[in-house]
């Protein structure tokens, strides 16, 4: 799908290393089993708000971001790990 091709060409923009792509993958992966959507799902969520005119804060994807973090802290991760988490996180919704 386009979409998938998307966020493969933002994987291979911003992650060189294999293990940081590999981070990275997970980290959105995860991120998307939290939210209970996929990647499409999330892309087309976000430009149909940007559509709409809504400021990135705006975006229903960015109530997600604080709920996540709190899920991730409960998992006991440690916190360079959930910062790994975010950075892909952030890099991911700037895509978006």
């Amino acid at each position: 799908m386009i979409l998938k091709s998307l966020s493969d060409k933002w994987l291979g923009a911003v992650a060189k290393s294999d293990n940081t792509k590999r981070n990275y993958s997970h980290a959105i992966k995860a991120f998307c089993e939290f939210a209970d959507k996929d990647r499409d799902q999330l892309t087309i969520e976000a430009e149909k708000e940007i559509k709409e005119g809504l400021l990135m804060r705006e975006r229903s994807v960015s109530d997600y971001v604080p709920d996540f973090i709190e899920h991730l802290e409960s998992k006991n991760l440690a916190p360079n790990t959930i910062r790994g988490y975010i950075m892909a996180i952030q890099s991911f919704l700037q895509l978006l």
